[in-house]
């Protein structure tokens, strides 16, 4: 078999079918797609199929620690393994799913990432621009001009105008620019606030600012 996941969706929850390979294996690809896909999987339950690989006590008591952390559930474990079904029935997870009778689980669609776009000339003659996804623009945003992205934001030139942005702030100099993480302002440090190289970025409902000051970005 592939070194390919198949995710299905179940009223109860998303499906996820692993390859035949060791629980090692099988346990780091499943983390690692979490991860991945972490706005998909976040917050939601999985069951999760591995097929005939055997998985002992101490390796399922490991699983639920690290699909935990990652802010995932798992309810389920299916295998056609015995040592398996009766190391997921020790720890109370379900070793079958129920589906809707008569019918089969639709593959689950995961969310397209928002794109990178690229603006090299700077703004031109837009004056407010806007963009879902991650954006990068090599230019000024003079103080009569706003630039809004829903991701990441990188500006290679001075941001003397209005930014908002979703995830990351980069902006290469400043002259008093009006800051906003989604719709909340932000307070630059007066130091800050003319000439300076600054990274903003959230950290949950954290904002974490570093500037260039002393030939370096450190963390304020």
């Amino acid at each position: 078999m592939s070194g390919e996941l198949i995710i299905k969706g179940l009223r109860a929850g998303v499906l996820v079918t692993l390859p035949g390979i060791r629980w090692t294996r099988q346990r780091d690809l499943l983390i690692k797609h979490l991860q991945a896909r972490e706005r998909f999987f976040k917050g939601g339950r999985i069951a999760l199929d591995v097929g005939g690989t055997e998985w002992n006590q101490a390796a399922i008591a490991s699983l639920l620690k690290d699909v935990g952390d990652e802010g995932v559930c798992l309810w389920a474990v299916i295998s056609s393994n015995e040592v398996t079904r009766k190391a997921a029935e020790e720890f109370d997870l379900a070793t079958s799913v129920r589906q809707t009778a008569g019918s089969e689980p639709e593959p689950m669609k995961e969310p397209i990432e928002p794109p990178l776009k690229w603006l090299s000339g700077g703004l031109g003659e837009e004056t407010n621009f806007e963009w879902n996804g991650d954006l990068v623009l090599i230019g000024d945003v003079p103080a009569d001009s706003s630039v809004t992205c829903s991701g990441n934001l990188l500006i290679w030139g001075k941001v003397s105008g209005k930014v908002s942005f979703g995830n990351q702030l980069c902006m290469l100099a400043c002259d008093h620019p009006a800051v906003y993480w989604h719709d909340k302002p932000i307070n630059l440090p007066k130091k800050l606030r003319k000439g300076q190289g600054v990274v903003i970025r959230a950290d949950n409902d954290m904002i974490l600012i570093e500037s260039d000051l002393k030939g370096g970005f450190k963390l304020l």
